[in-house]
């Protein structure tokens, strides 16, 4: 049983489609005034419950240092078609991904991103392909829960052997990825998502590309604490 990365990109692009209108409606509209206070009894000092958070959505305060990892299952190919496991009843391929970076602002993160995916060969699971991309990438999130990332960097093709526990790097080539995912739980300091990727290594020495795609879930951790500068001025005594 073969499985192919056309599904994987047709649902990123379908989710891209459906994130236009999702930006406008989820902006922040105006809040209405607090109703009066019943006749007889004076105004209203206290607003409604609902009214305080009225068009606003509460969930992570991004600033500062951004950190999280992802895990999931996918499907590796190359451009004459999937890779497949010898006499295996399936071929999934394992993925973890791990990011650190910093946030610009609210919505717009800079990050180095590895991400690898590993798709065992045969039933024994005696070899196993590898690939692994390191990239500079970005992060934007459309709405409050939706966002989107793409990066580029150096794509690393290894074969690891489960008899010896080592392994051969095969070629080194240039990555490329794009993701979309969906907040699912959001807190102060983090957030857990869902998450579809899509990413290939295209290698001269091997004159191949490999692919990669993945449906996986992630965790982020926001720093929201200020980054305090290294060095500060002494403080001007004041002149009486």
């Amino acid at each position: 049983m073969s499985l192919s990365l056309k599904p994987f990109l047709i649902a990123a692009a379908s989710a891209c489609l459906l994130a236009a209108p999702l930006t406008a409606s989820a902006q922040p509209s105006a809040a209405a005034p607090p109703p009066p206070g019943d006749p007889g009894y004076g105004p209203s000092t206290l607003p409604p419950p609902d009214y305080v958070n009225a068009g606003v959505h509460v969930g992570p305060e991004r600033k500062g240092l951004l950190l999280g990892f992802g895990i999931g299952a996918g499907g590796m190919e190359s451009s004459d078609g999937p890779i497949e496991c010898v006499d295996c009843s399936d071929s999934v391929s394992g993925s973890l991904d791990f990011h650190i970076g910093f946030m610009l602002s609210p919505r717009l993160g800079i990050m180095y991103e590895a991400w690898g995916a590993g798709q065992r060969l045969d039933s024994a699971q005696s070899v196993t392909l590898v690939q692994v991309l390191s990239m500079a990438a970005a992060q934007y999130w459309l709405t409050p829960r939706l966002w989107i990332k793409g990066g580029v960097g150096s794509a690393h093709l290894f074969e690891r052997y489960k008899q010896t526990m080592d392994g051969k790097k095969i070629d080194t080539g240039i990555a490329g990825m794009a993701a979309v995912g969906y907040e699912l739980v959001q807190g102060r300091k983090y957030a857990m998502d869902i998450q579809l990727r899509g990413g290939s290594g295209s290698y001269d020495g091997l004159g191949d590309r490999i692919h990669q795609g993945s449906l996986q879930l992630g965790l982020s951790r926001y720093e929201v604490s200020p980054m305090k500068p290294m060095w500060q001025p002494p403080p001007v005594p004041s002149r009486r």
